[in-house]
């Protein structure tokens, strides 16, 4: 089952899991009013090789609301990379 909510540096997100999304796979909304996760499963259906990167991606956005986008990316590669290496896959 997809998670509904998860909680990021003590800030609960609602997690919504969406058939599209206009320009990525995910994004994240920081802002004062609610904070929320959209991911969209057409996008990890097509690309399912970038599934763990895009949900780490949208962690480190979540947890991080300062950082630049390319300091984002860069990590989440990074650590998708670090985390298939040590056995971890997809979780669709």
């Amino acid at each position: 089952m997809k998670p509904r909510t998860h909680t990021f540096r003590g800030v609960k997100y609602a997690i919504r899991w969406v058939p599209h999304l206009r320009e990525n796979a995910a994004d994240c909304e920081v802002g004062e009013a609610e904070k929320v996760i959209r991911i969209s499963l057409n996008a990890l259906k097509e690309h399912p090789e970038e599934t763990l990167t895009t949900y780490v991606h949208e962690a480190l956005h979540a947890c991080f609301g300062d950082l630049d986008e390319d300091s984002v990316e860069r990590s989440a590669v990074d650590i998708a990379r670090f985390l298939q290496r040590l056995g971890y896959e997809r979780n669709a």
